[in-house]
């Protein structure tokens, strides 16, 4: 069986390669917020808001990911705050959800929690072992927008019919709602990495607020007030005038203070900066600077943007060490390392950066190829370090936004059925040599969803007023 055939990668016995994804967003330089995802989030991948937007509109989804190989490092290699892929996919246990539609999954083989969109919303959790339901919570608002567990809370996200966000958290155990905080539009409500971000206007409306709260007790941590207010994975990103200060996201602690006046910016306004272990590294329109920890400025490289673009700049260092660090300005993606005060660049190339994995034995990078306005679908999986292809997906594949795109320990494709007389649908999982582990049919309205080590399936066509959810492990 060869790589040539489109559909091999749904065959018993494929040993190809596969890669497809949804897209994630990096913080974006502007003073309005990014998109809200609708899926869980976590403090090593931060959404990319650059592109978002059009990839989302051609139907990119689903996830491929990564397993380490056998050995001692192995463990070093994965990521833990990936879900990690089932060992197997018998079937646990397969109930009856009724409500208009189950929108969200999160939780583990232990407990699945979902949303169920419904008059009035709900979230439900049902035991791992049994798939009895533990607890039912009612929840308002027009539809429910996140849901993602956080140590011993279930944490949602529900916007109302006025516009407003409403976001809520309820014990882990039994169900019992702890705190509830609501906030008027336009407001961005994001869960991550055991804290809830809200973005917001601030007193001044031109001005924006990030209130972090604990996830457990719905206390705000830190409030953020500034001309614009951004956010990666690891620090929040304040400008006021020609300052920005940075925020570490675990302390919340100032890390950095920098005067965009000394670099001579026409603009203050299209700016993003991040911090390493190398310095800080600031990206502008046309270069970026990496500084020490005085504000001085150590090395400069060039950077091109293309002709009337106007989409802002993405920028994440990929590991803290500062020998990754990703620049998107528009649809260009560069890549760079910060080593021994010196910015290089290691490679770039016409693509849109959907999500990376940085482990001890690998380093990748999920990439969309663009030409001018156009999208080339499906994605590859790239060396981080060189941008040499390392996965293409030999088929096209379509959405779905409950996949990610780098698991934890493994990786996983699904094909969603195209209709009466299509290809079956299927979702499959591989190891990093492409051997395949296992695999599920898929059939047509069915969506799956990786949790810690269990694949749920929802299938919203078996009952006419219920969704059939079944657990795999």
């Amino acid at each position: 069986m060869t790589d040539d055939d489109p559909h091999a990668m749904w065959r018993p016995g494929f040993t190809g390669t596969v890669v497809y994804g949804r897209p994630d967003e990096l913080p974006h330089a502007s003073a309005a917020p990014p998109a809200a995802p609708g899926h869980r989030g976590d403090r090593r991948r931060i959404r990319m808001a650059i592109g978002l937007a059009v990839l989302a509109a051609l139907g990119l989804g689903g996830v491929v990911g990564y397993r380490s190989l056998a050995g001692d490092d192995g463990a070093a290699d994965a990521d833990p705050l990936r879900p990690r892929l089932p060992v197997d996919v018998r079937e646990r246990w397969s109930v009856a959800i009724g409500g208009r539609a189950v929108s969200l999954v999160a939780g583990s083989s232990d407990d699945v929690v979902l949303a169920v969109d419904d008059r009035p919303n709900a979230i439900v959790a049902l035991d791992g072992a049994t798939g009895d339901v533990r607890w039912r919570a009612e929840v308002g608002g027009a539809r429910l927008a996140a849901l993602d567990v956080v140590g011993g809370v279930v944490v949602a996200v529900a916007v109302n019919g006025d516009a407003t966000t409403t976001a809520s958290a309820y014990r882990r155990d039994d169900g019992v709602r702890v705190w509830t905080r609501a906030v008027d539009a336009p407001t961005q409500v994001v869960i991550d990495g055991g804290q809830v971000l809200v973005s917001h206007p601030a007193d001044d409306s031109s001005r924006r607020t990030l209130d972090v709260l604990d996830a457990a007790t719905g206390d705000v941590r830190a409030s953020i007030t500034g001309d614009a207010v951004a956010w990666n994975r690891s620090v929040v990103q304040r400008r006021d005038g020609d300052r920005i200060e940075l925020v570490d996201r675990a302390s919340l602690r100032p890390v950095a203070d920098i005067d965009l006046s000394t670099l001579g910016l026409a603009d203050p306004s299209d700016v993003a900066a991040t911090s390493t272990e190398a310095g800080v590294v600031v990206a502008v329109a046309n270069a970026v600077h990496l500084l020490d920890a005085g504000g001085a400025v150590r090395s400069t490289i060039a950077l091109n943007a293309p002709p009337g673009d106007a989409t802002g700049i993405g920028l994440e260092a990929l590991d803290e060490s500062g020998a990754l660090v990703a620049v998107q300005r528009g649809d260009r993606l560069v890549m760079l390392a910060a080593t021994d005060g010196v910015l290089r660049q290691l490679w770039s190339d016409s693509a849109l950066m959907l999500d990376w994995h940085v482990g001890a034995r690998r380093r990748l990078v999920g990439v969309a190829a663009v030409t001018g306005s156009i999208v080339a679908l499906p994605p590859q999986v790239v060396d981080a370090a060189t941008g040499e292809a390392r996965w293409d997906s030999p088929a096209t594949l379509q959405r779905s936004s409950s996949l990610r795109l780098f698991a934890g320990d493994g990786f996983i494709a699904i094909r969603s059925p195209r209709g009466r007389g299509a290809s079956p649908g299927a979702v499959v999982g591989y190891d990093l040599d492409r051997t395949e582990l296992w695999r599920r049919p898929l059939g047509v309205a069915t969506e799956a969803v990786l949790v810690d080590g269990a694949l749920v399936t929802i299938d919203r066509r078996a009952a006419a007023d219920a969704a059939i959810v079944t657990l795999y492990s």
